[in-house]
């Protein structure tokens, strides 16, 4: 994807390093990056970001800074890709044809946002217009897309400095404000100190950390590996947060991926590439229309199908007439007689060190 613009190389490297939710202007029109992904291939590498405007559809910056002077800015839209005719070296869209310019294989070398994998692997084909218009084709290993665009110049482009609010001294509202604090303290102080699923990983022998992911919402999954089995390690999982475990969801047919939601956590348990036991743990506030992202699992597919199915399942009351369910099968019901002693484990023990009702040891 290498398109040659002479000069401007500091403003295409300072283009080639954005942040998300950094604000940027297009031709009087502005948008705010919400993901961003860094493909490689060879020794060429270039970054693309999504942008979303107030209103209205995103679109996607492409940013190339590489070697020997090739540097290009490039704006595409996605389009559906059946809406493509794909005729071996030329393509045709919308009554235009394009012809072909340049393919190959590249690599997600890094991403904040979006639904990609370390490592993940995609075949691109280039094709271009009479009036050098875009047309790009991406084959993934779970779907195609495709995308139309143009080049720009940098002078095109003018990045927006952060939003700076004062905030407003409303001084007759502070005694409301500290008497909300006080009580949000008594309440809630409680559940902050409950230990988390996270935080017994954290600290358990059987269990060590790999590595942190960025889920497609930006929050952070914790990683870690373990030598027990995966029907073992959601054994060890469920006891951890028993009280708090609202559903255990495994793959059909005796696969290993499993699904532990609690009130507060989501546990994804799988086999890795290289076959160890991994239970990846986050918030479980992260959305399941944005995707999942799993660090290295065996089989990406099966595991982002449990995932969002298991989600679709229990929004819809435990129902098993959610469509999606039948793409991926999965069984909803293989834990619950532990989940039920474990949760009566957990009170007999609280009740007999005097804890009563509340949280904790």
């Amino acid at each position: 994807m290498a398109f040659t613009l002479n000069g401007l190389q500091p403003e295409h490297e300072r283009m080639s390093r954005l942040l998300r939710g950094q604000e940027i202007q297009i031709r009087d029109k502005t948008y705010t990056v919400t993901s961003r992904v860094r493909c490689r291939q060879d020794a060429f590498s270039w970054v693309e970001y999504e942008l979303q405007p107030s209103a209205g559809p995103g679109v996607w910056l492409s940013v190339e800074c590489g070697g020997e002077g090739e540097n290009a800015i490039n704006l595409h839209q996605s389009i559906p890709y059946s809406s493509v005719r794909w005729e071996g070296r030329e393509a045709r869209y919308a009554g235009v044809v394009y012809r072909y310019a340049e393919s190959g294989v590249a690599n997600v070398s890094d991403f904040e946002g979006g639904d990609y994998d370390y490592n993940e692997s995609f075949s691109f084909t280039e094709y271009r217009s009479e009036d050098n218009k875009i047309l790009t084709q991406e084959l993934w290993e779970d779907e195609n897309e495709a995308s139309v665009g143009e080049e720009l110049e940098a002078s095109a482009l003018r990045l927006l400095a952060p939003r700076r609010v004062e905030p407003k001294r409303e001084w007759r509202w502070f005694p409301v404000a500290v008497l909300l604090s006080l009580v949000s303290v008594i309440f809630f102080l409680p559940l902050a100190f409950r230990p988390t699923i996270a935080t017994r990983l954290a600290s358990n022998p059987l269990f060590q950390r790999v590595t942190a992911v960025t889920l497609p919402d930006g929050k952070k999954a914790q990683v870690y590996s373990t030598k027990l089995s995966p029907d073992e390690a959601c054994r060890a999982v469920i006891g951890m947060d028993p009280k708090y475990v609202q559903y255990v969801t495994t793959a059909a047919g005796n696969a290993s991926e499993r699904m532990v939601r609690t009130s507060r956590e989501t546990v994804m348990i799988y086999i890795s590439e290289d076959g160890r036991t991994l239970a990846q743990v986050s918030d479980r506030s992260a959305r399941k229309n944005g995707g999942y992202t799993a660090y290295r699992p065996r089989d990406p597919t099966r595991l982002l199908g449990l995932y969002r199915n298991s989600q679709n399942w229990f929004d819809a009351g435990r129902r098993r007439s959610v469509s999606e369910i039948q793409a991926f099968p999965m069984d909803t019901g293989g834990y619950d007689s532990l989940i039920a002693s474990a949760r009566q484990a957990s009170v007999s023990a609280r009740r007999s060190s005097g804890g009563g009702r509340g949280f904790g040891k």
